[in-house]
């Protein structure tokens, strides 16, 4: 290598001249291509990643554009000789580096190294997005925006007033102290009678909750941890109407787990968080099971609409045999 610039100051002299330009050549040893790539959203993490430029080597790109050595010239006050054989040198280093079966390593670019069949393989780094538009930009999480479905506008011409204009005062003239009594004992009395019914009725059993699709299609499928439930009674005269209301209010303050899998030891369901986690999921440990699992999940939501979409999501891309857990 030359003694006025080393290894490391043409690396990051490469490093520059990627981010402002698509195509830069080392002569006689290759040249990086950049690929610009839009910004996209994973389907099931809600992650959007910012524009990037993904870079390919290209070994038959050889011939030089002087642009490397324009770098060098400016930057180090070389001379244009000087310039050019600095750049040898550090081919000359690459090159014989690979030949001996080691990769060579280009800091904050990447790294070159060869095969079984010779050929050079290059893997770009992670941490470092090379598109001068979205420099400094990182990884958004966001979650998706559920839109209600549009209702049809009612035609409110052809609705007719429940009492013409003409009859309102002989409805009201024809009230008298007896009437506006059933507007108040009428409600006193079926707050009594529903307060009975609660006291003398049985609970919603396992079974009923599960006819309302918590746990999947399988009316079958055992719900654990029931218990941690609140239940309202209901009446049996009554029990189609009164499980439909206890399952939407059932549906309002529980919480919902999409389970990913249940492990014996805590240290391996701990690493099982962390790689998911590094998906972008905010993965958590649920609870313990009775025969002491340890339980991971993809996450926790409020709303069931939220949790069974984000795990129809998770079964068709990750996990078939993902299932939610409701608490």
């Amino acid at each position: 290598m030359s003694k006025i610039v080393s290894v490391q100051h043409i690396s990051q002299q490469i490093k520059d001249l990627l981010i402002l330009h698509d195509c830069v050549i080392i002569p006689n040893f290759g040249a990086f291509v950049g690929n610009q790539l839009s910004a996209s959203m994973h389907p099931v993490t809600h992650l959007i990643l910012a524009p990037s430029k993904k870079l390919l080597f290209n070994k038959n790109i050889t011939q030089d554009d002087g642009l490397l050595i324009s770098k060098l010239m400016n930057n180090f006050g070389l001379l244009y000789q000087e310039a050019k054989q600095a750049i040898a040198d550090y081919v000359a280093f690459a090159q014989m580096k690979l030949d001996n079966g080691e990769a060579f390593q280009i800091e904050e670019v990447g790294e070159i190294k060869p095969d079984a069949e010779q050929n050079w393989v290059f893997k770009q780094v992670e941490d470092f997005n090379f598109s001068v538009h979205a420099y400094g930009l990182s990884a958004v999480h966001i979650q998706p925006v559920i839109r209600a479905a549009k209702t049809p506008e009612k035609e409110v011409s052809n609705i007719k007033p429940l009492y013409p204009e003409k009859e309102v005062s002989q409805i009201y003239g024809r009230r008298n102290s007896v009437s506006y009594l059933k507007y108040i004992i009428a409600p006193a009395i079926a707050a009594s009678v529903f307060a009975v019914l609660q006291i003398f009725s049985p609970s919603i059993t396992n079974n009923d909750f599960a006819e309302f699709g918590l746990v999947g299609n399988s009316k079958d499928q055992k719900i654990e941890n029931i218990a941690d439930i609140k239940k309202i009674n209901i009446y049996k005269t009554r029990k189609s109407t009164m499980q439909q209301s206890t399952a939407n209010f059932m549906l309002e303050t529980a919480k919902f787990y999409p389970v990913a899998a249940s492990f014996a030891s805590l240290e391996n369901a701990n690493k099982h968080i962390e790689e998911l986690k590094e998906m972008g999921f905010n993965s958590l440990i649920i609870d313990r099971t009775p025969i002491g699992l340890y339980r991971v999940g993809y996450g926790e939501f409020t709303s069931f609409t939220s949790a069974n979409r984000e795990l129809e999501a998770i079964r068709k891309s990750i996990n078939t045999e993902a299932w939610l857990l409701v608490k």
